[in-house]
């Protein structure tokens, strides 16, 4: 293998680490560019170092090294927030160690291969939301959280609320989860907030602030 040839593979997994990340960024996803391209590019020069060794297995054992290696990244971009059922990055997590697979693919030099692969990763990617809902959908949780500054409006807040939340025609139920209050100083009110009216919703800023939080399944 010459110095061009060696330089392809590298360019081949930068460009496929790069297209799979394009699409991540598009996304707004914790994982873009560089992290895909650098993915990309460095498992292309692991597996061209070992491409032409005069052990035929070391190749293998890179690339395994590699896959099995990879996966402790894509695990620390999957995020699991409390109150939800389903975990957050999975499809980040999976993108990037099928990165990682195309840039071996490069670095073998198995340009049909990391071409089509590519492709259809790409593909798979930007299906919409909407048609994974279409075929297989799942509950989910809307939740409104309001900010009234007295007690006395908490009532008229969640009658609001509920009528609200009624435009999404839910199939689940809409429950009232919790009231929250805390005492609101009056510095904040010499912070650069504006002074409220007398009589306001917010006339007292001394009395406490009530919060009430709404969830809704759709």
């Amino acid at each position: 293998m010459d110095e061009i040839e060696l330089v392809l593979r590298l360019l081949a997994g930068l460009a496929a680490g790069l297209v799979v990340g394009w699409q991540r960024t598009v996304q707004r996803k914790s994982a873009g560019l560089r992290t895909f391209g650098l993915v990309g590019i460095g498992t292309a020069a692991a597996a061209s170092l070992f491409s032409e060794t005069l052990h035929p297995d070391a190749a293998s054992r890179v690339v395994q090294g590699v896959l099995t290696g990879i996966g402790f990244l894509g695990a620390g971009l999957i995020i699991h927030r409390n109150g939800e059922t389903m975990p957050h990055g999975l499809t980040t997590a999976a993108a990037i160690w099928v990165t990682a697979a195309l840039g071996c693919s490069a670095g073998l030099g198995k340009w049909l291969v990391t071409l089509t692969a590519t492709a259809l990763a790409l593909i798979l990617l930007v299906i919409d939301h909407s048609l994974e809902r279409r075929l297989h959908p799942w509950p989910r949780t809307t939740m409104l959280l309001a900010r009234l500054n007295k007690r006395r409006h908490l009532r008229e807040g969640r009658g609001g609320a509920f009528r609200w939340l009624g435009r999404f025609r839910p199939k689940g139920r809409i429950s009232h989860d919790a009231v929250e209050s805390r005492p609101c100083r009056r510095a904040d009110a010499h912070a650069g907030h504006p002074q409220p009216a007398a009589g306001g919703p917010a006339a007292d800023a001394g009395r406490g602030a009530a919060g009430s939080s709404h969830r809704i399944a759709t």
